[in-house]
């Protein structure tokens, strides 16, 4: 329920700041973080998104990114049943969120999709423009990528190599790993089978230390 609440507060506020945002406004020049890690890994699954993404397709497309948990938001099968227990108050965040999203190109992220059942339950907040939007769900359970019969990424683990250049940079900034804990690293490494998420809790720990 809160993750649908915010996503309606965060349509509408967009929508109102470019209401009021002049014609001639100019968005801000980027830049570039110092030190900022870079992504190691998965490009090829990310090659897939940005095509899936950038393709000439009107209709609305659902995409699924299945792997191993992480990152992210919960959505528990718990809040399956907490949604049914306040229909009418779900019932009016979507109405609020398809009003909001009715008539424009939207691009929708919803992280840790635990059931088909709760796919079902909101699937109808989102509606076809036929202007080429997209819903993106990140899911460990590769049977509601298979339910939801959507084109389907599927994230692999790093491999030794990968895994190695994480640890690197999470623990020693993105500089070489001090010989004498080379050997040690790299049996840290070993038992982290390729989970980028405990390479970096561990890595962070190590640099805590060092630091």
């Amino acid at each position: 329920m809160d993750c649908i609440k915010k996503e309606v507060v965060k349509v509408e506020e967009e929508s109102k700041f470019n209401d009021e945002k002049p014609a001639d406004s100019m968005p801000a020049a980027s830049s570039t973080v110092p030190g900022k890690s870079r992504m190691v890994g998965f490009g090829n699954e990310l090659s897939q998104l940005k095509d899936v993404l950038t393709v000439q397709r009107s209709s609305q497309q659902i995409v699924s990114i299945v792997g191993m948990g992480g990152t992210g938001k919960k959505i528990s099968n718990e809040s399956v049943d907490e949604l049914g227990e306040s229909d009418d108050k779900l019932e009016e965040l979507g109405e609020r969120l398809y009003k909001s999203l009715s008539g424009r190109r939207y691009l929708i992220v919803l992280d840790d999709m635990w059931s088909i059942e709760l796919w079902d339950t909101i699937k109808f907040f989102f509606p076809e423009n036929n202007n080429g939007s997209r819903v993106i769900l990140t899911t460990r359970l590769s049977n509601v990528a298979t339910d939801l019969h959507s084109f389907c990424i599927r994230i692999n683990f790093l491999d030794e190599h990968e895994s190695w250049i994480v640890f690197c940079q999470k623990a020693f900034g993105g500089e070489d790993c001090p010989p004498q804990l080379v050997v040690t690293g790299k049996k840290i490494v070993e038992q982290c089978k390729g989970l980028p998420l405990s390479i970096t809790v561990i890595a962070g720990l190590l640099r805590a230390k060092v630091i």
